[in-house]
């Protein structure tokens, strides 16, 4: 919401404590006009329901479009009920949006090679909507072509559409080239710096393909089975669907594992679906009776886990609301001019209104970072604590002081605010365990150039990922 905002008013595609190198403009752009009216948020997140919802029927087409319409009609249970989807889903998030146009655009394509070549424009600008959405709408083109080769499809095409296609995706770009020129001073700077700033790996190169069953549930079961029947039949959808698989799964397991999130996941969560789904066209000669056994299974497990998605719902939607009225008293405590330090900046930076930096992963830059942009105060989350998996000892270096404690229903405290008072050689007191001060003396204590560090959940950053 942030990214929209400065959108609305100001037109700039940054933040106050610098340019945005991760998030494409799709989504700040289309939530920026809520901000014509009195409930912004409420109205954001009613855009971000609404392709929640129409991504549903959007898997649909495309399952039926690549194997038949119970392909489609499963596939679209299979996405409906996954909890991870149904938790992101309803976040300030890009995913619904992605599997909306991707899907559409790949339905398309796919139609457009086995007969209308004309239907090629618009899955063009439908790919370059979804590049505009996510940075892995980039990948498509390249999918797109690896199955026209593979597939022995590229010379069904007619060179005129090819090209007329080409140019209506990098058109369909233009709002990216446009604040890259404006950011940068040329038409790639985003994409030159983000190579330049990639962030160190933080955890193990297998990561996906280990979160891969917890991400996909018992659908896990579908996907393999479908994943090893395409590869057997290899017809053309079999290799359409193996490379909007397989490519992006090496892919995330190689070199874009330096972001570990299991909701990067979520939009290959289509093709993956697809596949899986497509299991009972493949199936379809077998005893009815089995068959509907399949099917009943499907359903029951669909509805555990809608059941868990609508769980993890309610706990994120309560946690929230603590890290706000946290943001909010740093609000309300801070001067216009004091700067935040988190990992969750945009949603610090959205809710606090003050100037947020990101804090670093390294723990030998820690310090230096506290003392060079004379840090203050510090606001844990103490459910996740090892985010970045330093800060779990450091908090328990005697260098911070507890302020004030936020509890969640009342009860349980979640999030405490700490006063940071030096490297523990700097602590007067010498101890290695964290102090309790008064919540009084909070206000005066904040000077005109202190710097909040704020520890939050990785996975709250991606509700404000406008």
């Amino acid at each position: 919401m942030g990214l929209a905002k400065n959108l609305h008013d100001r037109f700039v595609f940054s933040f106050p404590f610098g340019l945005e190198r991760f998030r494409p403009i799709l989504l700040p752009l289309l939530l920026s006009p809520a901000y014509q009216f009195g409930n912004p948020e409420l109205i954001a997140r009613a855009i971000v329901l609404g392709f929640s919802t129409v991504s549903i029927p959007a898997v649909y087409y495309l399952g039926r479009t690549l194997y038949g319409w119970r392909t489609g009609l499963l596939a679209s249970l299979f996405l409906s009920t996954n909890s991870l989807f149904l938790l992101n889903g309803q976040r300030l998030l890009s995913e619904s949006l992605f599997i909306t146009f991707s899907s559409l655009a790949i339905a398309l394509f796919y139609k457009a090679v086995r007969g209308d070549q004309r239907l090629l424009l618009a899955a063009a600008f439908l790919t370059g909507l979804a590049a505009l959405t996510k940075n892995f709408g980039l990948l498509l083109p390249f999918l797109y072509l690896a199955f026209l080769i593979f597939s022995r499809s590229l010379k069904r095409l007619r060179a005129s559409i090819v090209s007329l296609s080409i140019l209506i995706f990098l058109a369909t770009l233009l709002p990216l080239f446009y604040f890259d020129w404006v950011n940068y001073g040329n038409l790639t700077g985003v994409f030159l710096d983000q190579i330049r700033n990639v962030p160190a790996a933080v955890s193990y190169w297998y990561f996906y393909i280990q979160k891969f069953p917890d991400t996909f549930g018992w659908n896990s079961i579908f996907i393999l089975s479908g994943l090893l029947l395409a590869l057997r039949k290899r017809a053309p959808k079999d290799i359409l669907a193996l490379c909007l698989t397989l490519v992006p799964l090496l892919l995330l397991n190689t070199a874009l594992y330096y972001h570990m999130e299991e909701r990067y996941l979520i939009p290959f969560m289509p093709a993956f679906f697809v596949v899986g789904a497509s299991v009972v066209e493949r199936v379809r000669k077998v005893d009815k009776k089995v068959l509907a056994a399949i099917l009943l299974v499907a359903v029951v497990f669909s509805s555990v886990s809608l059941n868990d998605g609508y769980k993890a719902i309610i706990n994120d939607s309560r946690t929230n609301s603590v890290l706000k009225e946290a943001s909010l008293y740093l609000r309300d405590v801070t001067h216009g001019n004091d700067v935040v330090a988190s990992p969750s900046y945009p949603l610090v930076y959205y809710y606090s209104q003050r100037p947020t930096i990101k804090l670093p992963q390294e723990r030998n830059l820690l310090y230096s970072e506290l003392n060079n942009n004379h840090v203050t105060y510090v606001l844990v989350n103490y459910q996740e604590q090892e985010d970045p998996a330093y800060l779990a000892k450091e908090f328990q270096s005697g260098s911070f002081i507890k302020i004030r404690g936020f509890p969640e229903n009342s009860s349980v405290e979640v999030i405490g605010i700490f006063r940071y008072v030096g490297e523990s050689h700097g602590n007067s007191s010498g101890s290695n365990t964290l102090r309790t001060a008064s919540t009084n003396r909070i206000g005066p204590d904040f000077s005109q150039n202190s710097i909040v560090l704020v520890i939050l959940r990785t996975t709250w950053l991606s509700r404000v990922d406008a």
